[in-house]
């Protein structure tokens, strides 16, 4: 079995490398793929896909496809040997197709060599593995591909510097024009028809969206992500956002007695008892929501479309661990202590008598016999021991389209381990230098944290103090 390469960006195709990583290897795969029909990368990332090994290509002529749906029931029209104009051609003898991802003639084949990518992540990741997806749409007939020059297209020449448009003939679609492509649900069904798990769909909204001068639509500000699982069972680690303001200012001034309590669905006592405990402390939080605001940020470098590393934080907290067995590969997670919540309801538990199964389960998910909720005390102790007694290593997480190595940062700077994949070696030297300025930054802020340290351990020998020890 190969080694993993850890903390390295591998250059080569996304499929092509994956399949060199070795099997449930990986924690955690987050990532941002091309999106279809959206920008041209240049004829040296094209690549044969869906090829027959004993096949010589003959790609004199653009052909009718003959591959068929294939056995995920993908693209059921390509058996009706439909003609496509594309960047590249159909190979006359296999129907193999060369070119790019993301610039493939028709969208069903986009997300049938996307989702064979994810194939092979699927692979990597070990059994407890999550993956994490941010895709965006396209509009049928009015995406950049659909222009045949930028001074057709109206564009401002900073755009024109900026952005490597496809000057060749637009993807066509069997879809009306203007009419949302809905790529991101269809690579998420597919995933899914795969068996993959989806858990979530998570919005990410953009309060300072690309300005648009469309008028007949609304402005887009806002992207999905795909947050998928290989199995049921998955690490997972629960984040917490604040508590609203307007809960905590009533809990201050005490809750009416009114119908809101009603619709509140709380009893007094206990929103007496919540209201104690979130102003005392023992409620940190409430379970994360599905939206999250993150403004995008420019980056000075060449790379057009980089993720936020806000957006990464919350992701890469929640579905990778810090630590990871060197023996088992068993995760380790965090304790959080619950004993007065269970001494609680134990009490209510033995004094209460259940109609059903499932009036039984609302209770034991926190609600009590007359449907109040009882909010969650989370106390953090310590972390799960699996008992090997090899040690521990930091979790690794997978970017096989890691562009300019905002997800290596992340990582690092959150305590992990990280394996890239990046096709464009400009792009790797970016990601490079990003991590060459986040190793100084570290090595600064340790070398500042010693020399505090050595003079706080001067002045407790000054003063006659022992020193403390950790």
């Amino acid at each position: 079995m190969s080694e993993i390469p850890v903390n390295k960006i591998l250059q080569g195709n996304a499929l092509d490398v994956l399949k060199t990583l070795p099997e449930k290897s990986i924690d955690m795969s987050i990532t941002s793929p091309p999106y279809w029909s959206m920008r041209d990368y240049g004829t040296q990332n094209e690549r044969i896909w869906d090829t027959k090994d004993s096949c010589d290509h003959d790609w004199s002529e653009s052909i009718a496809n003959k591959q068929g749906g294939g056995s995920h029931g993908i693209a059921p029209e390509y058996n009706e040997h439909r003609k496509f104009e594309s960047s590249s051609a159909f190979c006359s003898k296999c129907g193999a197709w060369k070119g790019q991802l993301g610039l493939e003639p028709d969208y069903n084949l986009f997300v049938k060599h996307l989702c064979d990518i994810f194939d092979e992540v699927k692979r990597v990741l070990k059994d407890t593995g999550t993956c994490w997806v941010n895709l965006g749409d396209t509009y049928s007939g009015s995406h950049a591909m659909g222009f045949t020059s930028f001074e057709k297209m109206g564009i401002q020449s900073y755009l024109k510097d900026n952005w490597q448009m496809n000057d060749r003939a637009c993807a066509k679609t069997d879809l009306p024009n203007k009419s949302l492509c809905m790529i991101p649900f269809r690579f998420a069904i597919e995933m899914v028809n795969r068996d993959w798990i989806l858990r979530n769909v998570i919005i990410w909204r953009k309060p300072n969206p690309m300005p648009s001068s469309i008028t007949d639509r609304f402005t887009v500000d806002f992207e999905y992500i795909f947050f998928f699982t290989k199995s049921r069972m998955y690490y997972f680690e629960q984040q917490l956002e604040d508590v609203c303001k307007a809960t905590i200012e009533r809990a201050k001034h005490g809750f009416s007695s009114g119908k809101s309590e009603q619709y509140a669905g709380l009893s007094h006592e206990n929103q007496r008892s919540y209201s104690d405990r979130l102003l005392g402390g023992e409620i940190l939080g409430r379970n994360k929501r599905c939206v999250w605001d993150i403004t995008t940020h420019s980056f000075s470098d060449a790379h057009f479309a980089t993720f936020p590393e806000q957006l990464l934080i919350t992701p890469i907290r929640a579905g990778s661990p810090e630590f990871v067995c060197k023996k088992c590969g068993k995760p380790r997670e965090k304790i959080f202590d619950v004993k007065q919540q269970e001494q609680e309801k134990s009490t209510e538990d033995s004094e209460t008598k259940f109609e059903s199964l499932e009036q039984e389960r609302k209770h034991r998910q926190g609600f009590d016999s007359s449907r109040d909720w009882i909010e969650p005390v989370r106390k953090f102790v310590g972390y799960s021991d699996c008992g090997c007694g090899a040690g521990f290593e930091k979790g690794i997480v997978l970017d096989p389209f890691m562009g300019s190595g905002t997800t290596a940062v992340v990582a690092l700077g959150e305590g992990r381990n990280f394996v890239g994949i990046e096709l464009n070696p400009e792009y790797i030297e970016i990601a490079k230098r990003r991590m060459d300025t986040l190793k100084d930054v570290i090595d600064s802020w340790l070398t500042k944290s010693r020399t505090e340290i050595n003079e706080l351990d001067k002045w407790i020998g000054d003063s006659g103090h022992e020193k403390a020890t950790c």
